[in-house]
C-alpha cells in the first residue's frame, strides 16, 4: 500500500474514534497545512495523525516528516505552533492514542504495551497512559 494511502487510512481511523466520543472533526482543504485534522470539543485542537508500527510490545511513529528540497530529503519536527495534538493509530489494536506535542521527542517516539522484559520502567511511555 501506498504511505500516503496509509496516512490516509489512518486519518479515517482517528477521524471515526474521535467522532464517536461526541467531538467534532474537520480536514483541511489541501495537503499543505502542518496537520492533518482539526478536533473541536470546545477547543480547537490541530492535530498531526501517525500510524504507529507493532513492534516487540512497543507502539512506534516518527514524530517528524520528511520532504525533498533542492534534490534533499529534509527532516522537520512538529513545534506547538504547527500542531497542538499526535494522534496516533495501531492499525493491529485499532486503537488510537493522544501525545500533547510537548510531550513528544523531535525523532520517533515508542509507546509500551507490556512491560519490558529486563523490568525497566523509568523513561517508559506507557501506551495505556495515551490511550483514547
Amino acid at each position: 500500500m501506498h504511505t500516503k494511502d496509509i496516512g490516509d487510512l489512518a486519518e479515517i481511523a482517528v477521524a471515526k474514534k474521535v467522532m464517536s466520543l461526541g467531538k467534532s472533526v474537520s480536514f483541511p482543504f489541501g495537503d499543505n497545512e502542518r496537520y492533518d485534522l482539526l478536533v473541536d470539543d470546545g477547543d480547537i485542537q490541530k492535530a498531526q495523525v501517525r500510524k504507529a508500527a507493532y513492534k516487540q510490545d512497543c507502539l512506534v511513529f516518527r514524530c517528524y516528516s520528511n520532504h525533498r528540497e533542492n534534490g534533499e530529503i529534509v527532516r522537520e519536527s512538529f513545534s506547538s505552533e504547527q500542531i497542538d495534538v499526535f494522534y496516533v493509530w495501531c492499525q493491529e489494536m485499532d486503537e488510537v492514542f493522544k501525545i500533547p506535542v510537548e510531550q513528544a521527542p523531535n525523532s520517533t517516539m515508542s509507546l509500551r504495551i507490556e512491560a519490558a522484559d529486563n523490568g525497566q520502567k523509568k523513561g517508559v511511555n506507557w501506551a495505556e497512559d495515551y490511550r483514547i
